[in-house]
């Protein structure tokens, strides 16, 4: 599980890098380029590269489950700062 402070570096440092999240990257098809993008966020961050992947998965699972439409009259708690980001409100 990451720190406040670790989510926050790996959202940012995930950002700088659109090879591992846009597909219309052209170097998103690069595996390599992939590669080295993870394991330099793993290493500033110091977790693993496996780490890596499992938030990204879970940042997906989250960014799924925010755009889904409330049913009517149900209330929302506040969202996060990386629920903010997975949705682009800031």
């Amino acid at each position: 599980m990451l720190s406040d402070e670790q989510e926050e570096a790996f959202i940012e440092l995930w950002y700088e890098r659109p090879c591992l999240y846009a597909v219309n990257s052209k170097s998103y098809s690069n595996e390599n380029v992939k590669k080295k993008a993870a394991d330099d966020i793993a290493e500033k961050i110091a977790i693993s590269v496996v780490a890596i992947y499992k938030k990204t998965t879970s940042l997906h699972t989250q960014y799924s489950r925010l755009v889904k439409a409330l049913p009517s009259g149900n209330g929302s708690a506040a969202k996060t700062s990386c629920q903010n980001w997975l949705t682009g409100h800031k």
